[in-house]
């Protein structure tokens, strides 16, 4: 199944937008300008002052128990937040402050998913993730803003008012960087029913992502599966 295509509000079915031929060489500078900050600022697990979310706030990932405290306490506490493997219920919106960084090992490792008791309004939707607008004084010192980096996040169908990420950084080398975010069919018990299966023409009534901020995006993944995948988490 294709996802619509969106130009200036109109949608269109035309899926190629631009194509563009060139002999001449890439300008010189061109590769210094995609890059973001220096490669040592970059975090990761091994950066220094970097804090692991299960070790050190009691995070679990199992898929059951809900890690919204112990994840929210590493944020509001650390600038570098490291999640091992694992599947990481919330049930609030994890809040990102400005220049502080959520590193996953890896997009298909981490997963950031919401209770299935998560009440949102449909008239008002509501994300997981929202990275924070505001001023960062120590970000030019590393030459980063806030970074979300190799983390999956989910939403299902029946969730159509929880969508994956709300982005208000300011920073300009704030960076969004091999994550992704999926939207899953109902295929689950919920609250003692079997939810059936979407049509494939069923479309998720919220976008999944929404920017309002400025900061470089790589390797941005927004899809719909109709897989039998992670159904056991609803």
């Amino acid at each position: 199944m294709r996802a619509p295509t969106y130009v200036d509000g109109v949608r269109t079915e035309n899926h190629t937008l631009l194509v563009t031929e060139s002999a001449e060489r890439p300008p010189a500078e061109l590769q210094r300008q995609h890059l973001y900050g220096s490669i040592a600022a970059y975090p990761s697990f091994s950066s220094p002052g970097a804090v692991n979310v299960k070790t050190e706030f009691g995070a679990v990932g199992n898929g059951v128990v809900d890690d919204t405290d112990a994840i929210q306490r590493a944020l509001n506490t650390s600038r570098k937040v490291f999640l091992p493997k694992g599947i990481y219920r919330i049930s609030s919106t994890l809040s990102i402050p400005p220049g502080v960084s959520m590193v996953g090992v890896s997009n298909h490792l981490v997963v950031i998913a919401p209770m299935a008791n998560w009440f949102a309004s449909p008239s008002t939707p509501t994300p997981l993730i929202r990275i924070e607008m505001g001023a960062c004084p120590f970000c030019d010192q590393d030459g980063l803003g806030t970074v979300l980096h190799g983390i999956m996040t989910i939403s299902w169908m029946h969730t159509p008012h929880i969508f994956a990420l709300d982005w208000q950084a300011e920073h300009p080398l704030s960076v969004y960087r091999m994550s992704s975010s999926w939207i899953k069919p109902d295929f689950c018990t919920l609250s003692g029913a079997l939810k059936p299966c979407p049509s494939p023409g069923e479309l998720h009534g919220q976008a999944m992502m929404v920017v309002e901020g400025a900061g470089l995006f790589y390797v941005v993944c927004c899809e719909f599966t109709p897989a039998k995948l992670d159904c056991d988490l609803v």
